[in-house]
This record gives structure tokens, sequence and C-alpha cells, in this order.
């Protein structure tokens, strides 16, 4: 298994400037491919360079008979070497191209030296039997020709596959020669941008230097810092901690901010762009969450193209220590449910990234990690939840119209590894106004979501965080001026502390904790009997194992697994922390008769409550009452 990638330290960075440089070089052999100025790149070819865990099948597939130097960005072939580019990043989805931003024109550019076999193939999404192994699906030769490749590039027509408007255009190379070099190159079009686009990425920062720095210099040296995407792309850090200084900001532009949280910071950001009035896109992404510099170019080009009304971009979030595992790629909230759409899949698979380009739903929110859209399309700005849900109301009250694609991608820690008895509430908390907010979702149907939540963390022995629901049900039912009397979550995050504290995860060794690793296999009776029991919880004690059973952290515990357990030992494998939690049958009846009572209690007042949510939330998500939030800070500074 892989270890998690530790974020990269300033002194890291500079060291990898002289290899930066010697890549950058290369790229500009392979970029600089043409003077004539019709000729607007839509996607590079890219190698694997900014993860250096994340596996070259989600770039390129070949055999043993070559090599990837990783200095150099290219690869070195042997005679007869096959090389296919069908990847999550380098394949070119005409979902996109020819089916949405309706290119008239399509060519490839290609760099190297030596003689190749060159083919561009089709694979159609409308003819992939996701069932059958990928070797099995329907081929569409588009070009095949034998070239020889030099530095200053070989292009090649490739308009006929805008004929289909669905699939995979890919690339696969045969060296002819020995010891051939593949350097990349891109797709291009003819056709002109449409749209004038100047792009302000937000980022959204509070204590979290490691990460935010080294995004600020590479973000500068790629972007910022290029004369060709200099006075394109800006970089707004908004700062919650107040604690990055003008020399570590380079050049990003930084706001010093109070902490409201994401809710906040991302609306201070976007409140900068619509002021400055030159930047027509908006592009949020965590501090915490980090991508490859051609996500964010292939975003800002697909803005230039593409002229759907309320268009917008959701970058897929993929796992930080299973580098080539998609956590989601846009998501669904419908009735209390949040659906990130394609998740678990392994896109090093071919059949996978095809699988990723299909559903069945359309996105209609895009989390915060990685979402661009339209500035003018902003008619209802963030609710003040401090975190959790304001990307859900914001993306679906703006009625955006959300494209995901393959190659456009961060990222970022696993959701189920932060989970804590804090994230539990605003989590619980967010999802119960959202429902009021969003849909004509009844109290039984709310209290069931709400049962649900609690069975969650309950029967995972997790009282903390089943107490931590109790305490975000109290606040909904209060009303909206619980959101405006703490702002910044100061009062939440004090009455929380003592719980997190209770599931504060630790560094530990295995042999301290000796404890058991189960399998899931399990007999009709055995879970008739859990079932019954309450996973146990009505059985007698006598029947109860005095051991301790492991379990990877995440949302729940598996109950199968745990059934019988008087204690689980919940870990974070990749870190080597965490915690104890202890099976007890009499604080969890303490709780559960504690919530029915509430529910019971705010039935009689739920249509009540509901409304007054849904009257309030117009101003509590205008642009007039974020100004009047940052009214004394604009003063401040200015």
């Amino acid at each position: 298994m892989n270890d998690m990638k530790k974020p990269l330290s300033l002194q890291q960075e500079k060291n990898g400037i002289k290899k930066a440089a010697l890549r950058a070089a290369n790229a500009a052999k392979k970029l600089t491919i043409s003077t004539n100025t019709s000729m607007n790149i839509l996607q590079n070819f890219i190698f694997p360079d900014y993860n250096p865990l994340a596996p070259a099948d989600m770039y390129f597939r070949g055999d043993d008979a070559g090599v990837f130097l990783r200095n150099e960005s290219c690869l070195q072939c042997k005679k007869y070497g096959q090389y296919t580019f069908d990847t999550y990043f380098n394949g070119f989805m005409l979902d996109a191209w020819s089916g949405r931003a309706k290119i008239d024109s399509l060519h490839a550019t290609l760099h190297g030296k030596g003689a190749f076999q060159i083919q561009f193939i089709l694979v159609r999404h409308s003819d992939y039997a996701l069932t059958e192994k990928a070797e099995n699906h329907t081929r569409r030769i588009i070009l095949t020709q034998h070239v020889t490749l030099t530095e200053s590039g070989v292009s090649f027509p490739l308009d006929s596959a805008l004929a289909w408007q669905d699939g995979m255009l890919y690339l696969a190379i045969t060296a002819l020669e020995e010891d051939a070099l593949f350097y990349g190159g891109a797709y291009w079009t003819d056709t002109a941008p449409r749209n004038p686009v100047k792009l302000g990425m937000v980022i959204t920062h509070f204590n979290r230097k490691n990460y935010i720095l080294p995004a600020i210099a590479r973000i500068s040296r790629h972007i910022l810092g290029n004369p060709q995407w200099a006075d394109k792309i800006a970089l707004i850090v908004v700062d919650n901690s107040q604690n990055i200084s003008a020399e570590e900001a380079g050049l990003a532009h930084v706001i010093p901010n109070q902490n409201l949280g994401g809710s906040g910071g991302f609306t201070r950001g976007l409140l900068y762009l619509q002021d400055a009035g030159d930047f027509t896109h908006c592009l949020f992404m965590d501090d915490d969450a980090s991508c490859e510099i051609e996500s964010i170019l292939r975003s800002y080009v697909l803005l230039q193209y593409i002229q759907e009304s309320r268009f917008a971009i959701a970058g897929a979030l993929l796992q930080e220590n299973f580098p080539s595992i998609l956590h989601e790629k846009g998501a669904v909230y419908r009735h209390t449910l949040n659906h990130g759409l394609h998740r678990g899949l392994d896109i090093r698979e071919k059949a996978n990234v095809i699988a990723s380009e299909i559903s069945e739903m359309a996105a209609n929110f895009g989390a915060w990690w990685f979402f661009a859209f339209n500035i003018r399309d902003v008619e209802v700005y963030p609710y003040p939840f401090f975190v959790r849900g304001d990307d859900i109301l914001f993306g679906i009250s703006n009625r955006f119209n959300i494209l995901t694609l393959s190659g456009i991608a961060c990222w970022g820690d696993d959701f189920a590894i932060k989970e804590n008895p804090l994230t539990r509430y605003l989590g619980l908390r967010s999802t119960l106004v959202c429902s009021m907010l969003l849909g004509d979702v009844s109290w039984p149907h709310l209290s069931l979501t709400c049962l649900r939540w609690f069975a969650a963390s309950a029967l995972s022995h997790n009282y903390a965080s089943a107490e931590a629901l109790l305490l975000a049900l109290d606040d909904v039912c209060q009303g909206p001026d619980t959101f405006l009397q703490d702002m910044s979550a100061a009062k939440v995050r004090e009455k929380i502390a003592p719980l997190t504290a209770q599931e504060k995860m630790t560094p530990v060794r295995h042999e301290d904790i000796g404890a058991q690793f189960v399998g899931m296999h399990e007999s009709r009776w055995r879970k008739l009997c859990r079932l019954l029991t309450l996973n146990g919880l009505l059985l007698p004690s006598f029947l109860l194992k005095d051991d301790t059973v492991w379990q990877r952290k995440g949302f729940r515990a598996s109950f199968r697994e745990i059934f019988r357990f008087k204690r689980v030992y919940y870990e974070y494998e990749s870190g080597h922390v965490g915690y104890l939690a202890h099976y007890d049958r009499k604080r969890f009846f303490a709780l559960l008769f504690r919530l029915l009572g509430r529910l019971l209690r705010n039935a009689p007042r739920y249509r009540q409550l509901r409304q007054e949510y849904r009257t309030r939330f117009p101003a509590m998500t205008s642009r007039t009452f974020w100004q009047t939030v940052y009214a004394d800070d604009d003063k401040t500074q200015g």
C-alpha cells in the first residue's frame, strides 16, 4: 500500500526548480509548435509530474520495451515498443469538444526524435460494453501513418473524428527504430475561442501553510510567471488564518480574512473578483487539494469555447493515499442524500476511464475542491454554513449546467479519514437545512435521516459523534439565527471540543492494541441475529467478546465485523494513528432516547421552521449580506 504523499516543503520546491526548468525547456520544444495564430491548443499530452505516487498508467500505457525518463519528461522507446494514451489524463473526450464546444476542426501535433507508427483511435461510449474486457470494445482507426518525429513537431489532421460527438480519441505509437524518443504534443483547433475569459483562482486557506505555500510556488512558476498566462489567470488566496507573509505570497494576491470558514472565505474571494471588474470567471479550490497544472489550463480553454447557459466545471477528487481511486466525479444531492458519482472507480483501467464519462444522473453541484463558473451567473451567494453544505446550495440554487471531464481533477485527503464529532455535527446540520430549502421534505423523512446518521455513529461505538448529532439537531431547530450569531463557528467548536477529544487519533503501535482482523463472510443466521439484537446491543454481556477488533477509519464501522466485540480500534493506516472505541450499551440507549425525544418535540413546529428558513434564505445569500459582513474588513484594508 502506498503511503500518503507528504506536502512538499519550500526547500524541496526550490530543489525542484532545476528539474522543472529542464522540463519547461522540453515543454517549450513541444508546445511552441507553430507560429500560426489560428492554432488554439485544447489539450496537452502530459506525463507524470506533480504527484510522484500517481501510477504511470493514469498517463500512458506501454510494454517493457522502453522507459519513461522523468527528468526529461519523455518516453525512450526500444524498437517496436508500443505505447497508448487511452488514459485518464491523456484521452481526448469528444463529448466535451465535439458535442459541447462544437469545434470545427481538430489536429494533433507530436514531438520526438525517430521513426514511429502513429495511430489515432476512437472508442465510442455508445459502442462500449462496460461488462466486457477493454480489448473487446469497438475501435475506429481515425488515422495511421509512419512518420519521423522531430523536436519542432509533426501535425496530423483529425477532423474526421468530429463526425462523432461522443467517445474517447487516443494516440497509439510504435517505435520503428531503437531508442526513439517521444516528447508529447497537443490537440488543437483552428476554431477561434468564443468567450473572453479572465480567470480568478480562489483558494481559501486556514493554517495549512505546508500545503498552500508549495501550491503558490507551483502556480506562480507555471502560470502566474508565464507570459502566456500571466494576464489571463490570477491567484487569490483568502487567508482565514492571517499568517501568510508578503514574501510567501509571491505572485499571488493574498487577502487577510476573518475565519468564517469556506463559506466566508470563498465568498470573500468572489466579491474581490467582482469588484476588480475585469474577471469573467472564478475557480474555487481547496488549500489541501492539489492538481496537475494542466487541469487548470484545460478548464480555462473549456470556458473559452463552451457557450451553454450557466456552464460550470466540476473537477474530480482523487484520493491522496490511493491516487488512482475516484472519490467522486461530480455529485447529485436529492432528498437529504449526497451521492458522489463514480465513487471508487480505479481509473488506471481503460474501462473505468470511459465509464467515468457515462452517467445516468447529471451532477447538480460541484464540490469546491475544484469548481469553475462564470461570475455573471451567480445570483445566489454561499449560505453562511462555515463549512459543509455551502457548495451544495450554491450549485443547485444557481442552476449551474455542470461538466465533469477526465483529466480535470485534484488529489485530496479522504473525507472518511477526517470524520470526527465536529464534522458529523457540521454535516448533519447542513443536510437538514439543505433539505428544508431545496425540496418538500417531510418531518418523518428528516427524522429518518437523523436516525440513519445516528445509527452509523452509535452502532460503530462512536458515541461522541452520535452526541454531536443531537447538538446539530438542536441548533437547526433554533432557526436561521443560529448561523448568524456564530458565523465563525467559535461557539460550536467550543462545545464540540470535549466530544472531539474522545475520538482523537494518536500515534499507536499494533502490538500495544492487539486488535483482531476478521473477515466479511457471515451466515444468514448470524446476520439475522445481528439485526434482531441491534448488532449485539441487546445481547447479554456474557455473549460478548472481551477483545478488540480492527477497523479502517471511515464514516462508520463494518457492523458485521465488529459484532459482539467490546472494543473497536479505528486506524488510519497511512498515518499510523488511531483510537479505541468502547461498547457502551447504557450510553447508546441514553442517546437514542434523547434523540427520539427531540424528534417528537420538534415535529409540531416543523412547517413553521421550514418556512422561516425559506423566508430568510434570499437575504442570507445575497451580495448585500456578505458586503455587510466584510464592510469593516474592507475599510481596514482599504
